[in-house]
């Protein structure tokens, strides 16, 4: 994992193994897809370069990102943050003869819990109050509780699904996350 800081933007990445962020903000962005309820992954977003010391055959970066906007109107400082679930296509990737409908269906529930920690994040900075004092260090340490909140549970997932190879467990998982989904729904970015 790496931490990332692109302008006011504050960046963890989950990938399976590892990532690198080294891209110019502009083509950063373009590489990027942000989660969508009506966009699911295919295998033609995986344009990394497979790792061929893996283990595994797929590997999904995703990032869960925050930045915020700052107005003092003379009573106090308002904040409004922006928080956002993004796959990086330059950095995911999938083996040669690996592709098939079972693992992608695996690696999209890696992003769509993604999605669900970004809800919870949303969910977490809304019902807090911050002032000029405390703004960053709180929004950081919030952001950072639920980083490791989700990192454990993207390490379960694989665990009991056996990186998805354990079929019966995997629609257990699918249907799990299909109602965190359902259930967090007030909290997709508008």
């Amino acid at each position: 994992m790496k931490v990332g800081i692109i302008y006011l933007l504050f960046s963890f990445l989950f990938i399976d193994e590892a990532a690198r962020v080294d891209k110019s903000t502009s083509s950063y962005i373009e590489n990027m897809i942000e989660w969508r309820p009506d966009r699911k992954l295919t295998w033609d977003d995986y344009k990394g370069t497979p790792n061929t010391e893996s283990p595994f055959n797929a590997e999904s970066s995703l990032q869960i990102s925050y930045g915020m906007s700052i107005r003092d109107d003379g009573r106090g400082i308002k904040i409004k943050f922006d928080v956002k679930c993004s796959f990086d296509i330059d950095e995911s990737w999938v083996k040669p003869g690996s592709k098939s409908d079972r693992l992608l269906k695996h690696e999209q529930l890696h992003f769509d819990i993604a999605e669900i920690y970004a809800r919870k994040l949303r969910l977490k900075l809304e019902k807090n109050t911050f002032d000029a004092k405390n703004y960053q260090k709180k929004s950081q340490s919030i952001f950072q509780e639920n980083f490791d909140e989700y990192t454990r549970f993207q390490d379960k997932y694989d665990e009991e699904t056996n990186h998805g190879l354990k079929q019966d467990i995997q629609e257990l998982w699918d249907a799990r996350i299909s109602k965190a989904l359902e259930d967090s729904k007030k909290y997709q970015k508008k």
